[in-house]
């Protein structure tokens, strides 16, 4: 910590006398910029600048090195990369906010893994910048903030402008006995142009193609083994499992094969120079391919073995024909939005949003019995899954000059979130013929906010800051069926409605112009997502199963005070001190008296951390750029009645300690040369804090570094290499995540 103080002082005091040269910051500092988001909270912004010092395959990297934030990026590719801000769990996607000009991406439909951030619909390319907002403290969004929000803007074109890259990437992938050379590439493509002085037209085609290194693996507790069948195999490896259970592991689920094309098309139209009309059409295609399971086991003869009952070291273990499988996905994703702006220099402004979107198909297909044959089909399931959601905002903003300066906004938000999903059996997997219907689910959630707020400039020094926002919500046209041996069975839900006020405050006092002291206050009220309450099947008789219809939103008192000390034109330095007190936090979890595990409320969790960054740029020699920020949180359960042995125990996948820093020089004008560090302390996995060991399926403390030059050959063309996890660490968040890999890039840009 010393150390960290001391460089912190370095970056205060380094080339205070020094002028300032015209390397563009990587993040958004001192000065207010054009366009720069004002909210009662914490905010850090990055600009495209950025994608000169890291190695990125998509939007979620560019938040890679921001204070307190974590993306769960496990492979390149991957739909599911939740964003986590300020303190929160990564299961806990609902409670964090990504928004693309004013279109929301972050998905509604339920919290996990599996429904992170549609980040595949904006490309780094088009971004303009940035702003995440840590906290629930502006009256502008909903209680999906409770973590933060990330608010992305995308620019049209002023001129004619193209942009064409292509990036290789490698990656050998090692762990117990698989051992992969994993290849990716991906090329961008993107044109626009300002027609007639008002007609503003903008095309992006972006390609990807990856293979993944699997990140499940096939065990066999070693206590549950019985008398020898006469079966001996090899190849397994011992290992301890996260609980401390002695465990083989017999083989890796499979590889994958990535595919996502994204085509967009944006038109904007200047009604006059205050006034604009754009309309955003998106279509995302993607394909994930699992096609080679892998087992470790072998016979007497050699022969792979990939089920049945086997000995190992005189016991006998039943692995099933569904433990090795195959298994393909497909999605066609649309986007469609239509925005009107008028931002006059004084008066009335209007800013408004309508959007759709549309997982017009998201099928997965899955085998059941064992490889290699199942590979061309046989028994099996198929899901086929129907969403989307459909999102109206409406902003009206108001200048007024009394006892100081008034920026008034009052404003109306829709949000309409749907899932319908099919479950069943196949006679063949493949060729997705289906049978019995195991499940279909469906439910749809709707919330009305009206929202205020007023940024009262009262002198120079001092801001008040007043919000509020009444919202709305219902839960409503649940549904669940399925096949049983007397026929189908059907059960319809109840319809849930509730409404809440959400106040909020903050205040501001800058007593030197290098200087500004912040208070914000606020409550906040997460609804429950169609797949929290609706999720899980029903039994023969119609009744629910594993389902909790019953849910109520999560309630929120939040507490910031931040600190922030500008350096000049240079950098800055923030020091924050937050603290949240929550009430029927929502998580998925067991109860101890009935044995159910589904999504539940916790009573009360107390949430508290304290953020300390600082970014410069000519740190301590001319050209070169500085960030490094380090965050400490104590997340802990004070009561669950469901789960009474949690109490007093860390949050689960909550770190204490999240260090990041930056150095990026360019030593000469053409080259750019850039190292990195990212390191999170050791979290739990269980709400009990039982998993203390490291390890497949724990999650570790991990400290890594990347690199990245850049050399721009000419006007327009530039060459980049970088490596990420340069000491090749191998590391779990529960799954492993990528070792040392490589990215070569070639860039043409043209304005």
């Amino acid at each position: 910590m010393i150390r960290i103080i001391l460089l912190l002082l370095l970056f205060a005091g380094s080339s205070a006398a020094q002028d300032i040269v015209r390397l563009a910051p990587i993040t958004v500092i001192g000065k207010k910029e054009k366009g720069a988001i004002r909210v009662p909270a914490p905010v850090e912004t990055v600009t495209p600048k950025l994608l000169r010092s890291i190695n990125y395959t998509g939007t979620e990297d560019l938040l890679r090195y921001l204070p307190n934030l974590y993306v769960r990026k496990i492979y390149p590719g991957s739909t599911n990369m939740p964003l986590v801000i300020r303190g929160n769990s990564t299961y806990q996607t609902a409670r964090s906010l990504v928004l693309v000009d004013n279109i929301m991406i972050s998905n509604p439909l339920n919290a996990g893994h599996g429904y992170a951030p549609r980040w595949h619909m904006v490309a780094p390319e088009e971004i303009e910048r940035i702003d995440v907002i840590y906290g629930p403290f502006s009256a502008l969004y909903g209680g999906n903030t409770i973590g933060g929000a990330a608010i992305i803007r995308t620019r049209l074109p002023e001129k004619r402008e193209i942009h064409i890259s292509g990036s290789y990437m490698y990656h050998p992938f090692r762990e117990f006995r698989t051992n992969d050379e994993l290849n990716g590439f991906s090329a961008h493509f993107s044109y626009g142009d300002k027609f007639f002085d008002r007609l503003r037209f903008f095309f992006l085609y972006d390609r990807q193609d990856f293979e993944v290194q699997p990140i499940m693996f096939a065990t066999l507790k070693k206590d549950s083994g019985g008398a020898p069948a006469g079966n001996p195999v090899s190849g397994w490896e011992s290992d301890i499992s996260c609980t401390g259970d002695p465990i083989y592991v017999i083989g890796a689920y499979s590889k994958a094969d990535i595919k996502n094309d994204l085509f967009k098309i944006k038109l904007g139209y200047d009604i006059n120079e205050f006034t604009q009309l754009e309309f955003d059409w998106v279509f995302w295609d993607h394909e994930q391919d699992y096609p080679s399971p892998e087992t470790y086991l072998r016979d007497l003869n050699g022969n792979p073995v990939w089920s049945g009952t086997v000995d190992i070291l005189g016991r006998s273990y039943k692995i099933k024909e569904s433990t090795f499988y195959y298994r393909e996905k497909e999605g066609k994703d649309y986007l469609y939005a239509l925005h009107f702006r008028r931002r006059p220099k004084k008066g009335l402004s209007i800013e408004t949003t309508l959007s759709y979107y549309d997982m017009n198909k998201d099928l997965s297909k899955k085998s059941s019995t064992s490889p290699p044959f199942s590979k061309e089909g046989g028994k099996g399931s198929v899901q086929d899954n129907d969403g989307g959601w459909f999102t109206f905002n409406l902003i009206l903003g108001y200048p007024l000059e009394a006892f100081g300066r008034h920026n008034l906004k009052l404003g109306y938000y829709l949000e309409r979130a749907f899932i319908d999903t099919w479950s069943y059996n196949a006679s063949d997997w493949k060729e997705d013929i289906r049978t019995s219907l195991t499940l279909h689910s469906e439910g749809k959630t709707q919330t009305h906010a009206f929202f205020f707020e007023d940024i009262w400039d009262i002198t120079p020094k001092w801001t008040l800051y007043l919000g509020g926002r009444y919202e709305r919500w219902k839960g409503f046209d649940a549904e669940k069926e399925r096949d049983t041996s007397k026929g189908r069975v059907r059960i319809h839900l109840d319809t849930r409605h509730k409404e809440y006020f959400s106040p909020k405050f903050g205040i501001n006092y800058r007593p030197k112009k290098d200087l500004s002291l912040r208070l914000s206050l606020a409550k906040a009220y997460r609804f429950p997502t169609v797949g929290e309450m609706y999720q899980g099947g029903i039994d023969s008789s119609g009744y629910l199963i594993k389902a909790n219809p019953n849910l109520n939103p999560e309630e929120v008192y939040s507490i910031d005070l931040s600190a922030t000390k500008f350096l000049g034109e240079l950098g800055k330095i923030r020091l924050s001190w937050w603290f949240s007190w929550e009430k029927n936090t929502i998580f998925k979890q067991t109860n101890v008296y009935t044995g159910v595990k589904n999504f539940q409320n916790i009573d009360r969790v107390r949430k508290w951390g304290v953020e300390l960054s600082a970014e410069k740029r000519d740190f301590l020699i001319k050209r070169m750029y500085g960030m490094i920020s380090v965050s400490y949180t104590d997340a802990e359960i004070k009561k669950n009645r469901n789960l009474p042995s949690s109490e007093d125990k860390d949050f689960p996948r909550v770190p204490h300690w999240i260090i990041k820093s930056m150095l990026s020089y360019s030593p000469l004008e053409k080259l750019t040369l850039s190292v990195s560090q990212r390191y999170a302390s050791k979290q739990w996995t269980t709400l009990t804090n039982e998993d203390r060991r490291s390890g497949y399926g724990c999650v570790e403390d991990y400290l890594v570094f990347e690199f990245k030059g850049v050399y721009r050959i000419k006007k327009g063309l530039s060459l980049s290499f970088g490596v990420d996890n340069i000491a090749d660490v191998l590391y779990h968040v529960y799954h492993p995540y990528p070792r040392r890999t490589f990215y070569f890039s070639l860039n043409y840009d043209y304005h």
